[in-house]
């Protein structure tokens, strides 16, 4: 993704709406059913593509509008603050699509409750977790092969819930039944498992060439707290990178389906999200546009936009809801779950952030359930380089040669892994 950058300086313009609604919290529709993203080409608009950067300094020296990024850096307690002043601005980036897997465009490869991954030499990873198995293919979509199988013997996975693969090709699939991680090497032979002994039960695990990441789930310290923390897991020790304490869940019972909730938090409560670039976590844990990259446990910078939460409200709360959730053959009706679990008092501007080989933040911003995805790209050094046009497909993992995957349901319900190409005019 390395030629994003100079391709960001030369293709950004104004967006004509100023500052851009905010509009529904993603991540928190685990529990119910999910929207389906559109796939094809998404496209941006422009303006001033034919203006040379020296002409736009012109324009900024003379009367600087608040399109234009001043990217105010301040130092606080050895932390370096990087404010950005700057609207919405759209980014001239195009995605093409190049292929998809899943179904019967993959070979006969069918794919249940997935996630991928991919090495830095272009190979695709996904871990299947309803067929225990991670099935590899290479940069241009052919099956290359298929780690794991159902049990518990060396290389087989009996509850996988989560994977990682390094740039080199190492592949860690936690499974709940062995309370550790079996490994796969480059060339898919087994290595020795890793047992992790922390109080990880599901959610992002993440691995580089210098360390292992992972999500823990605990009580919290003071009675009625819950807490979450991304922990380096080290061979004698761990180290904490980042903390989130919150209210604990209350227990409801919804009265249009009979069934009582103890672990439900309330709609739009902030989560921990987080990723990994090698010994580096880049992390969000409040309802502010505020990102802290955290280094050896402790937080070096932290990177703003003057984008504010948007009040949560009753409505928005049932909308976020969607169709309510099944359980068995009973429906949870969408307003009895927000009004009996409620809501925080604002929405976080985040919902979910990745942070791409070149080190560009790629960060998801709330939109109303149904509506098109909003994706600012922020730089390595913590500046704002523009948004993305609405309803651009957003990454769950990088390939080289400006490519990105990602995770796709198509309109038969049909679980996709599409690889898209980015460009520019």
């Amino acid at each position: 993704m390395g030629s994003r950058r100079s391709l960001v300086k030369a293709h950004t313009e104004p967006t004509t709406r100023g500052v851009v609604e905010r509009q529904g919290l993603h991540g928190r529709r685990k529990h119910m059913s999910k929207s389906k993203e559109g796939s094809g080409a998404f496209l941006a608009t422009t303006c001033i593509s034919s203006i040379t950067l020296a002409i736009v300094f012109s324009l900024i020296s003379c009367g600087e509008s608040p399109n234009f990024n001043r990217a105010e850096r301040a130092d606080s307690a050895g932390v370096t603050i990087v404010r950005n002043t700057a609207m919405d601005r759209a980014l001239n980036w195009t995605f093409t699509k190049v292929f998809s897997l899943g179904g019967d465009s993959s070979g006969g490869f069918t794919f249940f409750r997935r996630s991928v991954g991919a090495d830095g030499q272009g190979n695709i990873y996904v871990l299947d977790r309803g067929n225990h198995r991670v099935v590899v293919f290479d940069s241009k979509g052919a099956h290359v092969r298929t780690l794991g199988r159902e049990g518990n013997g060396p290389g087989e996975l009996g509850l996988p819930v989560a994977f990682t693969v390094t740039p080199s090709g190492v592949v860690s699939v936690y499974d709940v039944a062995r309370h550790g991680l079996v490994n796969f090497a480059p060339d898919g032979s087994i290595l020795a498992g890793e047992r992790v002994n922390v109080s990880y039960i599901g959610g992002l695990i993440a691995r580089s060439s210098k360390l292992l990441a992972v999500t823990v789930s605990e009580l919290g310290p003071a009675p009625g707290t819950t807490m979450e923390r991304v922990l380096a897991v080290r061979s004698v020790d761990t180290l904490e990178y980042v903390r989130l304490i919150k209210p604990g869940p209350t227990p409801v019972t919804l009265r249009s389906c009979g069934i009582q909730l103890r672990d439900m938090p309330p709609f739009f409560q902030p989560s921990l999200l987080w990723a990994l670039r090698d010994s580096i976590v880049v992390a969000s844990t409040s309802s502010e546009y505020a990102i802290d990259v955290v280094s050896g446990g402790r937080v070096a910078a932290s990177y703003r936009r003057a984008v504010q939460p948007l009040a949560a409200t009753l409505e928005l709360a049932v909308a976020e809801a969607g169709e309510g959730m099944r359980v068995g053959n009973r429906l949870c009706e969408a307003w009895d779950m927000a009004q009996q679990v409620g809501y925080a008092p604002v929405i976080p501007v985040i919902v979910d952030l990745r942070v791409a080989p070149d080190g560009n933040i790629w960060v998801k911003r709330y939109t109303r359930f149904g509506e098109a995805s909003q994706i600012d790209i922020i730089a390595e050094s913590g500046e704002y380089l523009g948004t993305l046009s609405p309803g651009s497909p957003y990454p769950a993992a990088f390939l080289p040669g400006d490519r990105v995957i990602v995770e796709e349901v198509d309109e038969l319900g049909v679980e996709k892994v599409t690889v898209y190409a980015i460009g520019s005019f």
